[in-house]
């Protein structure tokens, strides 16, 4: 009886190699390894998306590729999330997460996630449903996603690791990298670092006053209130720097001074629709910059 005992587990592991299975999975200890060592590195940590997706559910290939969705929100409501559980299933790592909802705090010149601001701070008394329980449980709920990625059969952390690099941004990358044009001059003065590049439009512009009429205003649609901040219900103003040419179309939108929670984003769209009557020096149209300053209000 002694040869059939050790000739059995030698034909399970070459029936298991045949079936593409390695033992420790077969056996069903290595992934709740792999599940502990992920847990260990990203739970509870915020992570930086390298595009603004929105949905409550995003599904990843192992090349980081979402799947069924398209960039379509602000980072300021669709950039950050911040990971509460993960779980290891086969070769999917599916994520539970929640968004930071953005709102830029001038007395600490920072974007404060609204469910951590406290009661008495000057951010708070911006945001209308802040302390009103039912609104902010139907805001938190906006906020939860779900986020599934692909990785090779029976993963190891080293390709769990690859595959969140490949969605979410390392802590070494520059944010304003990874936001869109009119943000990044913002977030460099923000963060108090240079810009990489020239702010000013490549078309020579000068300013108003002197002999140099303003431009006047023809066309100026509202823009739209997202449903994030208006579940929070959040007010203020958007200031954006922006170039008006000689025929008086809108160039080069900056945020000049931010709100978040998607709003500046709104105003950016929205102004870049206006049509003005070009500023006019001797009766000359010219380009000239100027300040807009877009208002949020609800009624």
């Amino acid at each position: 009886m002694r040869p059939n005992c050790k000739v059995r587990p030698i034909v399970i592991c070459i029936g298991a190699l045949a079936a593409g299975i390695s033992v420790p999975a077969l056996l069903g200890q290595d992934s709740g390894v792999v599940e502990s060592q992920v847990r260990s590195e990203y739970q509870g940590k915020v992570l930086t998306l390298r595009h603004l997706y929105c949905g409550d559910r995003l599904h990843f290939n192992a090349d980081g590729e979402v799947t069924g969705s398209r960039p379509c929100g602000s980072w300021t409501t669709n950039g950050q999330v911040r990971i509460k559980d993960l779980h290891l299933a086969g070769n999917l790592l599916r994520i539970e997460a929640r968004r930071l909802l953005l709102a830029y705090d001038a007395s600490s010149n920072q974007f404060r996630d609204v469910f951590d601001v406290n009661r008495g701070e000057p951010l708070a008394r911006s945001l209308g449903s802040f302390g009103k329980k039912k609104q902010w449980k139907k805001l938190s709920a906006m906020a939860d996603m779900e986020l599934e990625l692909e990785s090779g059969s029976a993963p190891q952390i080293t390709d769990i690791q690859a595959v969140m690099r490949r969605v979410f941004a390392s802590p070494e990358e520059d944010l304003a990298d990874l936001t869109p044009d009119h943000w990044r001059s913002f977030i460099w003065k923000m963060e108090g670092k240079p810009p990489k590049n020239p702010l000013t439009s490549q078309q020579a512009f000068t300013k108003v006053g002197g002999d140099v009429r303003a431009p006047r205003t023809i066309s100026t649609p509202d823009p739209s209130y997202t449903e994030v901040a208006r579940q929070a219900g959040y007010q203020g103003t958007s200031v954006l720097w922006l170039i008006v040419d000689a025929e008086g179309k809108v160039r080069d939108l900056k945020v000049a001074k931010a709100l978040g929670l998607g709003l500046d984003d709104q105003a950016v769209e929205s102004v870049r629709t206006w049509k003005f009557e070009p500023a006019k020096r001797g009766g000359t149209p010219v380009a000239v910059q100027i300040n807009v300053e877009v208002s949020f209000r609800l009624y």
